[in-house]
């Protein structure tokens, strides 16, 4: 897996799949409602991902893509999957209890990417 530039040392212990959401409303009336959907959709999903424990050096990258606040490709490298274009909106990391940054890792990192667009199925 890829965040622009940078190919993941550690892929997310668990994430959002990234599949669309269906877009829908209701509207209660005097005499009954109304039902409005348009369709199912990806862009605008948020997508959470989470890492148990992550390397200092990977932490330290996704950081970097967060404060240069740019749109960045969001590479999943499975044949046949579709990947997008992103936002980073959120790192949020824990320290371990017993440990500091001397020990390489952070703790409980969840990161929360916004999808903005989709681009085309790898080997299509």
């Amino acid at each position: 897996m890829k965040l622009g530039a940078y190919t993941f040392a550690w892929d997310p212990d668990r994430w959002t799949p990234p599949v669309p959401e269906k877009r829908q409303g209701v509207v209660l009336t005097l005499d009954g409602a109304g039902y409005f959907s348009w369709g199912a959709n990806i862009v605008g999903k948020e997508i959470e991902m989470e890492w148990r424990f992550m390397s200092l050096a990977q932490f330290d990258e996704i950081v970097s893509l967060l404060t240069a606040d740019e749109t960045i490709l969001w590479d999943l490298d499975v044949a046949g999957m579709s990947n997008y274009y992103v936002e980073i909106m959120e790192v949020d990391p824990e320290l371990p209890d017993v440990t500091g940054y001397e020990q390489g890792y952070m703790h409980n990192v969840r990161v929360s990417l916004f999808i903005l667009q989709e681009t085309a199925a790898q080997g299509s």
